[in-house]
């Protein structure tokens, strides 16, 4: 499976040469409106990809990383119908066991939080063994709709 670490930056165009190879991917991104802005423009080159090249790239999730708020990112997964895999905190006992070089499955005493989290990466890696298949194929928002989701969240 091939995981895509969406940010702001401009990644889009450069991983359009991968719809002609691969079938599947998980993207992960956070909630900044500019990162989902992103994941966005490669559904829609995907749709494209599909009709105009027969290409059979899917997305069969997307991870929520440094999870702060969660609802710009619910709200886009919602409105998309994008599968939600998982929710990574934005823990700073996460980034330092990266320091460490040590992952949350060498933890001997994990806190309830990282055991939940653990937990739940089991699961998606036992989901994607299964060779899984969105029933309900992702629709990209049109670009106005992304930046209205940060404009909703801060009024709410």
């Amino acid at each position: 499976h091939i995981v895509w670490d969406i940010s702001d930056d401009r990644f889009d165009s450069a991983f359009a040469p991968l719809f002609r190879w691969v079938d599947a991917a998980i993207a992960v991104t956070d909630e900044a409106v500019g990162s989902l802005f992103v994941l966005n423009r490669m559904l829609r080159a995907m749709l494209i990809g599909y009709s105009e090249y027969q290409f059979t790239m899917r997305i069969l999730g997307v991870i929520h990383n440094r999870s702060v708020d969660r609802r710009p990112f619910d709200k886009y997964v919602t409105q998309t119908h994008l599968f939600p895999l998982l929710s990574v905190p934005a823990d700073p006992a996460l980034a330092r066991m990266h320091l460490l070089h040590a992952t949350l499955f060498d933890l001997h005493k994990p806190t309830a939080e990282q055991e939940r989290l653990r937990s739940d990466f089991v699961k998606v890696a036992e989901l994607l063994r299964g060779n899984p298949f969105n029933v309900n194929p992702p629709v990209p928002l049109p670009d106005e709709d992304i930046w209205q989701l940060e404009a909703h969240t801060i009024s709410a």
